[in-house]
């Protein structure tokens, strides 16, 4: 009687099996992760559309005039604060999600934003900061701190609207070019460009594409109400052509 022969794999075939699988995922995985982060750019995209789209319906209820960046309100909590943009534009998206970039890495809205921001309480702890606003559409007059509240731009009061940032993906919850009342015009353009990291600005390895939010660029709402991805530069935030504070464009300079 012959004896049958059990078959089976030899290590050699395994070991080359598995040197397959690795390499097929090592391949594949970068182009999933590529294929996600997509995704959320899409998302990311959208929502600053619909943010864009509020911002036109908003104008044209308020005489064309833009939401303030922040505005002093003595009748919110006992002793008055400052309430932020996005609050403004609310009714005209009724959904909290669409402040929300999908890749962020900001933390939830607390009670306050730094030192002097208050999140009103159907706000706290809802969403993560995402999107700043341009202190140059939301303020009636120079983008310093020491005016920064008396109310939102005039549509007519804004050169190229196509090309002025409105809204944007930012470290920050306001995208401005002073600090106090010093032009800084290098600062905003690093916050929105490297929108994971406030400190781009004035730290140079920090302008890293690890720091975008969507492979090496940020999602940008206009003042015309248009939205698009724009590719970070290192020398000065954003690419030529997308302006923050035309008023301080003459004072720009290189980046160390």
């Amino acid at each position: 009687m012959l004896r049958r022969e059990k078959k089976g794999f030899t290590l050699i075939e395994l070991l080359v099996v598995i040197a397959i699988i690795a390499i097929l995922a090592a391949i594949l995985f970068p182009v999933f992760s590529r294929a996600r982060e997509n995704a959320r750019k899409t998302a990311c995209l959208s929502n600053l559309k619909q943010i864009g789209n509020a911002l036109m319906m908003y104008v044209q209820d308020w005489d064309e005039k833009y939401p303030p960046a922040f505005l002093w309100d003595p009748n919110y909590a006992s002793t008055g604060t400052f309430i932020s943009w996005f609050p403004a534009l609310y009714p005209y998206v009724k959904n909290q999600k669409v402040f929300e970039c999908p890749s962020t890495n900001g933390e939830k809205y607390g009670e306050t934003f730094g030192f002097w921001w208050w999140i009103p309480p159907e706000w706290r702890g809802t969403i993560r900061h995402s999107y700043g606003m341009n202190c140059y559409v939301g303020s009636d007059g120079p983008t310093s701190w020491c005016s920064i509240w008396k109310g939102g731009r005039s549509m007519a009061g804004i050169p190229h609207p196509a090309d002025i940032v409105a809204v944007a993906e930012c470290a920050h919850l306001f995208v401005h070019n002073y600090w106090g009342c010093t032009p800084a015009p290098e600062c905003g353009r690093f916050q929105v460009g490297y929108a994971q990291i406030c400190g781009a600005w004035c730290w140079p390895p920090n302008r890293d594409e690890r720091y975008t939010r969507h492979m090496g660029g940020s999602v940008i709402c206009f003042a015309d109400g248009h939205a698009k991805w724009v590719q970070a530069d290192y020398h000065r935030g954003l690419p030529r052509g997308v302006i923050i504070d035309p008023d301080l464009e003459h004072l720009e300079r290189p980046s160390p």
